[in-house]
């Protein structure tokens, strides 16, 4: 099932909703951040890539999945033949969390219903969260074991202006945490980071198959 939604007033909806949360301060994560790091990439949009919170290079840049760590996503997607600028990129938090530290169930609860209005808007077919942080908040849960969830596609629920719906998610590794565990000269990145690549490109495959669909009901 999926939530259909017009082109032109996506766009429209989504530039307001950037609008209305470019100067956020519902919670205490704001005296600490350079940027609000909004969602960025078209609307509608068939996937949605969600991380859990800004990194420095994300604040001090102004947008998702900057830096190294972006640049890790960049290349996996590249070869899944699906770049950055076809999906929607975006976290569960749009504030910046110290190195080192856990933010409050609170930052979270102030976070959501914006994500959710980035998620009503661009209309996704698939979520690919990053990370437990990510999938947790996306189920509605203050946490989740990963090995749970990953690589399984599970319905999450979506908090509309007026309404809800469901849309599949799948959960992956965070590309922080495939670097981390890259720098600590673990065994398991290669693992680790062949399978991240395998749930990538399960999400491509999925917007791909709505994408080649929604032509030939078209067409």
């Amino acid at each position: 099932m999926y939530y259909r939604v017009d082109a032109e007033a996506a766009a429209k909806a989504l530039l307001e909703h950037r609008m209305q949360w470019s100067h956020c301060d519902a919670c205490g994560l704001h005296q600490e951040r350079i940027t609000v790091v909004q969602g960025m990439g078209p609307a509608p949009c068939n996937l949605a890539i969600v991380g859990s919170w800004p990194g420095r290079d994300d604040d001090s840049q102004g947008r998702p999945f900057a830096g190294p760590v972006g640049n890790h996503l960049d290349t996996a997607l590249k070869s899944a033949r699906y770049p950055r600028e076809k999906a929607f990129l975006t976290s569960i938090l749009a504030c910046r969390v110290k190195d080192g530290l856990e933010p409050r169930a609170e930052a979270t609860a102030a976070c959501l219903p914006r994500l959710h209005r980035e998620l009503q808007c661009i209309a996704p077919v698939i979520i690919l969260a990053m990370g437990k942080f990510a999938a947790a908040a996306l189920l509605g849960k203050a946490t989740v074991a990963l090995d749970d969830v990953l690589g399984v596609l599970t319905p999450v629920t979506i908090q509309g202006v007026h309404t809800s719906y469901k849309v599949s998610m799948l959960a992956t590794h965070h590309p922080a945490h495939i670097l981390r565990v890259r720098d600590e000269g673990s065994a398991e990145y290669r693992d680790i980071a062949q399978e991240t690549f395998r749930h990538i490109c399960m999400a491509v495959d999925i917007a791909n198959a709505f994408e080649r669909m929604k032509g030939e009901t078209h067409g």
